[in-house]
């Protein structure tokens, strides 16, 4: 369990990146002429007005930007850079990269994040806690 929690409080990993491609025929999606969905195969999500697309499956998550194309693993980690149509084992995983596919991966899916709905919270003064829908109790 300790590996798990690592891995979604490191900065390097994006798992709601994975898990909005993994589950974006289940959530609320913007409708927005800049944005289009494809459920066929992968779910892709392409933003017209920055060029990005991003689809995958629960092993790897690919980002198109023109052409240059960044992948991540299954967790969502940065994994390398490599330019369409070049030779495959041609790649770059520097910071620089890494940089560019977080801000790229920002772009995309802050508009989908934000129009997710939020959990309710349930305030309970006498104990002091607070509980989510379907978590444990927090206490202040």
């Amino acid at each position: 369990m300790a590996n798990f929690n690592l891995k979604f409080s490191n900065p390097d990993y994006d798992p709601i990146m994975a898990m909005i491609v993994d589950n974006l025929d289940y959530i609320p999606r913007l409708e927005d002429d800049s944005i289009h969905y494809d459920f066929d195969g992968h779910s892709i999500i392409h933003n017209a007005t920055y060029g990005i697309s991003v689809t995958g499956s629960s092993e790897e998550y690919f980002l198109s930007k023109n052409d240059d194309l960044y992948y991540f693993t299954g967790q969502g980690e940065f994994s390398h850079h490599r330019i369409f149509a070049s030779y495959p084992k041609l790649t770059d995983n520097s910071d620089q990269r890494k940089i560019e596919a977080k801000k790229y991966v920002a772009e995309i899916l802050e508009p989908l994040i934000a129009i997710q709905p939020k959990l309710p919270i349930y305030s309970s003064k006498s104990t002091g806690s607070f509980t989510l829908i379907g978590e444990t109790t927090l206490t202040q």
